[in-house]
Formats: C-alpha cells, sequence, structure tokens
C-alpha cells in the first residue's frame, strides 16, 4: 500500500496541470469521477493501509494507465503503479482471496478509522438481516424517566416509553412478532430497611401516538415459577407497506429502588433491524453528574447476551453519539418522529410528574448491528 500510494503521488505529480482537488485529477486525466476520487485520496494520504477500501478494482487501474498515457507520464511512473499494483493483487490471492477480505484483514491497521466505510458496512448488514428476518423499521426510541415516589420510605419509580416508526413487516409468509418489555433490577432486602418488591406494571399502546393500522396485542402466558420475571407484550403486524405503522408505548415499574444509585443507565438489546436507534434518560435535576455521561455499544460473538456485561472487550465500533442536551422542561424532538416530545409530555402529566425538572441525555446510532447492546449512563451526585 505504501509503494502505490508512492507510485500513484508521482503520477499526480507528473501531470502537466496541478492537482489540488479530485476534480482537477478528473479533468487533467479525463476519468471518471468515482477513479479521480480514489487515486486522489490514496495519493495524499499519510495512512495509507486505511485507504484499502478506496482501492481502484484492476479494470480502473488499467484505465488510468491508459488515460496517464496520453497525458505523457513517464513511462517508470506508469511501471512504478503497475507493479506496486500486481504486489497488491498477489498479497490479496494469496492472504484474503479478494477485495472484501482485504478490506477485514487490514481494518483497524492505518492510524485512522474510516467511519463512512464502516456505516456502509452497517448499512448493507441492515438490508440483509430486514431481508432475513423480514422486518425492519425506520426509527426506534427508548426514553426512560425516572421518579422519586413521595412518602417517607425512599423508593424510586421508573416509566419507559418504547417507539417504533415505520415498524414494517416484509414477509407475508413469515408472522414476525415485536416484544415489548421492560427490565429493572430488584434491591436485596437489608435488614432494618423495607425490602422492595418492584411493581410491573404490563406495557401498553399510546394510541393517539400510534399511526397506521394498530398492530394485533398479545402475551406470552406468564410463568408461576418465576414471578419476578419481566412482563412481555407481543405485537403482531400484517404484512407489506399497508401494514406499516408507528407504534408508541409505555410501561411502568414502580419501587425499583429503595436506596441512593451509583449509577442511572438505560439498555437495549438490538432485535430489530432499524436505520436508527435512540436512548434517551430523563433524570431530576440534582441526581446525575452530567460530565460523566456516555454510550456505547457492545457484542459478543460467542455468547449475544453476554453483551449486556458491557465488557471493554466487547465494545464494538459503532460510532453512537452521546449528548447532554440540559436541563429541560420539554424534551427536543427527534429526526423521524416529530411527536415524540407530546408524547412524553403526556407520560410525564399522566403520572404527575410535570413539575419535575429534568436533565435529558440522549444516545444515537446509526445502523446498529443486530443482537449487540446499546447501554447509555451517567453517575449519580450525592444526594
Amino acid at each position: 500500500m505504501a509503494d502505490l500510494q508512492r507510485a500513484l503521488a508521482a503520477l499526480v505529480a507528473s501531470l502537466a496541470t496541478p492537482v489540488r482537488r479530485a476534480v482537477d485529477l478528473e479533468r487533467a486525466l479525463r476519468v471518471d469521477k468515482k477513479l479521480a476520487w480514489q487515486v486522489f485520496r490514496l495519493a495524499a494520504s499519510s495512512h495509507p493501509v486505511a485507504e484499502v477500501q478506496n482501492l481502484p478494482a484492476r479494470p480502473s487501474i488499467d484505465r488510468l494507465l491508459a488515460a496517464a498515457r496520453k497525458q505523457q507520464v513517464p513511462a517508470s511512473i506508469l511501471h512504478q503503479v503497475e507493479t506496486s499494483f500486481q504486489r497488491l493483487d498477489r498479497f490479496m490471492l494469496v492472504h484474503t482471496g479478494d477485495r472484501e477480505g482485504l478490506v477485514s484483514l487490514l481494518s483497524g491497521f492505518g492510524g485512522r478509522s474510516d467511519e463512512q466505510f464502516k456505516q456502509r458496512t452497517r448499512k448493507t448488514m441492515f438490508r440483509a438481516a430486514s431481508h432475513f428476518w423480514g422486518m425492519h423499521a425506520k426509527l426506534l426510541v427508548r426514553t426512560s424517566i425516572f421518579h422519586a415516589k413521595p412518602g417517607p420510605d425512599y423508593f424510586e419509580d421508573s416509566v419507559l416509553i418504547q417507539a417504533a416508526v415505520d415498524l414494517q413487516r416484509l414477509r407475508a409468509s413469515q408472522a414476525t412478532d415485536v416484544v415489548m418489555m421492560m427490565r429493572t433490577r430488584t434491591d436485596p432486602i437489608v435488614p432494618g430497611m423495607p425490602g422492595t418488591a418492584p411493581i410491573r406494571h404490563p406495557p401498553e399502546l399510546l394510541t393517539q401516538f400510534c399511526s397506521g393500522p394498530l398492530p394485533e396485542i398479545f402475551s406470552p402466558p406468564s410463568s408461576a415459577a418465576e414471578p419476578s420475571a419481566p412482563l412481555e407484550t407481543r405485537l403482531r403486524l400484517p404484512p407489506g407497506r399497508t401494514g406499516a405503522a408507528t407504534v408508541y408505548s409505555m410501561q411502568m415499574h414502580e419501587r425499583i429502588s429503595n436506596s441512593l444509585q451509583i449509577d442511572y443507565y438505560g439498555r437495549t438489546f438490538v432485535t430489530v433491524p432499524t436505520e436508527v436507534l435512540v436512548w434517551e434518560l430523563l433524570l431530576p435535576v440534582g441526581w446525575s453528574n452530567p460530565s460523566t455521561v456516555r454510550g456505547a455499544m457492545y457484542g459478543c460473538r460467542e455468547h449475544p447476551e453476554q453483551a449486556f456485561n458491557e465488557r471493554p472487550a466487547d465494545r464494538t465500533p459503532q460510532q453512537e453519539t452521546v449528548e447532554y442536551l440540559g436541563v429541560l422542561d420539554r424534551v427536543p424532538p427527534i429526526e423521524g418522529s416529530p411527536r415524540h416530545p407530546d408524547a412524553v409530555q403526556q407520560v410525564l402529566e399522566s403520572h404527575g410528574w410535570l413539575d419535575v425538572r429534568y436533565d435529558v441525555y440522549r444516545c444515537r446510532v446509526d445502523y446498529p448491528v443486530l443482537h449487540t447492546v446499546m447501554a447509555l449512563r451517567v453517575d449519580a451526585l450525592p444526594r
């Protein structure tokens, strides 16, 4: 790659017309825009291994050499380009077999990361997973709201709002279901303190914020042997575009904790192929330290469920964006779901929590990989 970079840089420098941009190279050699961009980027790179995904294909190199000959580029430079590319081709044949294999082999080397390439890869995975699993969504949102219950004993409640925007079942022959559920921890019983026995309410639709045909709703039989198991509700959509829907729901767990927390978090396991995933945390002002907010995606190939352990070794490069949005009376809108702030506002009103001001945190990732976990965390402040 370094040899090819030097050879292409020499080719560009030998042209009669100065080349400062890819478009200059396109005009000087009279080649197509894509090839000019690839050559310019490789020639100018200080980390050529990181540009492996931008390598021109063999026919493109042949076109480049033919165009360079017409512009009287010295034969010695053309020979350097040809020789370097042949060496790279041989390496690819022996060690990886094809271009995609070479990109995978060298991923992570070169001193920088090409996020645009990674996102294209995840977009390809999204399309393939949508076809394979028979379902996809335009946007998935999870908004978790925490609140302290008034009274002599300290208890915290939590409400989870879940939104699936443009949720679509793609295959008529496959009855794909979507699961709505919420997990919260249970405090151990401490002598002298009231034990926490969470009150787990089932999910319910926020019908005024739903669009399209409402899905069929059913619940699997609960297990008497596991009374602490999370309540689960399933949705089933009719197939095709006419069955696509935006579905808003909420679920409340009361008495989730009887003690102040070390940190607050929201996590979700990606089970629906989606273009965008967003997690929000709404914490009463004074509960959390905004400077500590962090988000990450985790995945474990061998044991997917272990991604919830959030081990550093399982962190995946999915380019999450984490923001502290400030102290707000209303959450900001989310692109793709303009009524989201209204849904959050209604849930706050229905629980009598409108008089509370919240620190709002938000994490977003585009084209999250299936069966990975998004985690958003922020440290608690002493109270």
